[in-house]
């Protein structure tokens, strides 16, 4: 199959991998089945722990057996998971549900940027990988907008509706999956474990060209996952003064899904521009300034909680691009051999950072309020990045930027 087939059917995929009807109500729907915010925390907390221990065996399977199959695997346990929360109504059972959840990003992180990386290096178009996958992200957001715009309703008629939807997507992420052509670099070799795995994030992950990077990324994706949490209860605390004022009754519910439509249309046309953005500022200049941007955002929130939902509109713009960007980066100086196990593993450091972000931020949302957690997720990070830049500076070495990998 020619890669310009396959990246068509990369892009038909990428809405699927789009939690669109559960996302602007999960929390909503927690907190009214009397879950605490340190309880939803906690469940985040072991969706991130199940994460971190299923990213380096997923990546070694990865790179093993196939991504394409390592991608339906993906997609399988998130439909487990999203059926599993329509059921949830104690604290173990949303535990268990977030460990779920956490295998099935441990089971598709690294493998899909892998697989599309490989695909384009075949033929010899890698240095397109940051727009196509760009391009990839901002159709996955327009496909979302209208899962969230029907997320709203579907929760109002039964709170469970927008999960069995979501499942059914999954059965459908997993079928246009199966279309795809076998692409693992290594498959006349079977001898890729975890042994082999180890020796090849010495050699690559822990190198002093990505260790500090991937300590900054780990930072930023953590303050993002944090922030997220309190978006639907900041965000009917301060619309309801404006909803007051429309004569006809809107539900709160119906309310997060147009917000969340207008977060994903944003956020569609900005991935869309990473590449142009990383062409101007630099790559480095991209992956040290976007998260900065977005934490500064989030601390202004908590002293003037007017500007909370424009600072989740700056979150949900720049967070595609800081991805997208990054994981070119990062895809340019590894080898093709593990490239799987790496990425994972990166996915893995990332998934260390948030839980105590994660976590801390629920302790505080019910000591104060989620405005005060947000801002002190922005901080964190704020002080976690300068702390990174002194002890480990991400580019310690002016060329890396254009290296790629041996």
């Amino acid at each position: 199959m020619s890669a310009r087939r396959t990246v068509l059917k990369y892009y038909l995929y990428r809405p699927t991998t789009y939690p669109g009807f559960t996302w602007p109500i999960l929390t909503l729907f927690l907190l009214a089945r009397e879950f605490s915010f340190t309880a939803i925390a906690l469940g985040g907390t072991a969706m991130a722990v199940a994460r971190l221990v299923g990213e380096l065996p997923s990546g070694v399977l990865a790179d093993r057996v196939g991504r394409r199959a390592t991608c339906i695997a993906a997609a399988l346990l998130f439909l487990v998971g999203q059926l599993g929360y329509a059921f949830v109504h104690t604290v173990p059972a949303l535990v268990a549900v977030g460990v779920v959840t956490g295998l099935a990003e441990a089971t598709q992180s690294g493998t899909l940027d892998a697989y599309l990386y490989d695909v384009l290096a075949e033929a010899g178009i890698e240095d397109r990988f940051t727009h196509v996958r760009g391009r990839g992200e901002a159709v996955r957001r327009w496909g979302g907008v209208l899962m969230l715009l029907a997320s709203g309703p579907l929760y109002v008629l039964d709170h469970t509706y927008p999960f069995y939807a979501m499942a059914l997507v999954n059965v459908a992420s997993a079928g246009i999956l199966a279309t795809f052509p076998r692409a693992t670099p290594r498959e006349d070799d079977d001898t890729f474990d975890l042994r082999e795995a180890v020796g090849t994030l010495r050699g690559q992950l822990l190198a002093p060209r990505l260790r500090g990077v991937v300590l900054f990324i780990a930072l930023a994706s953590a303050m993002v996952r944090a922030a997220n949490g309190y978006i639907q209860p900041i965000a009917v605390e301060t619309l309801d003064p404006y909803l007051a004022v429309v004569p006809v009754a809107i539900p709160e519910e119906a309310t997060m899904g147009v917000l969340y439509a207008a977060f994903t249309a944003v956020a569609a046309v900005t991935s869309d521009r990473a590449d142009w953005l990383a062409s101007r500022l630099g790559t480095e200049r991209t992956i040290l300034g976007l998260p900065a941007a977005e934490a500064g955002a989030l601390v202004v929130a908590a002293v003037a909680p007017v500007a909370a939902i424009p600072a989740f509109f700056v979150m949900r713009a720049l967070g595609p691009m800081h991805v997208t960007v990054r994981l070119q980066y990062l895809n340019d100086r590894v080898d093709s051999v593990g490239r799987a196990t790496v990425l994972s593993a990166a996915s893995l450091c990332i998934s260390v950072g948030r839980i105590p972000l994660v976590l801390g931020s629920g302790v505080v949302a019910d000591a104060y309020d989620p405005f005060v957690a947000v801002g002190a997720v922005g901080a964190a990070f704020l002080l976690g990045a300068v702390a990174t830049l002194l002890v480990a500076p991400p580019f310690p070495d002016p060329g890396t930027t254009a290296a790629p990998a041996d």
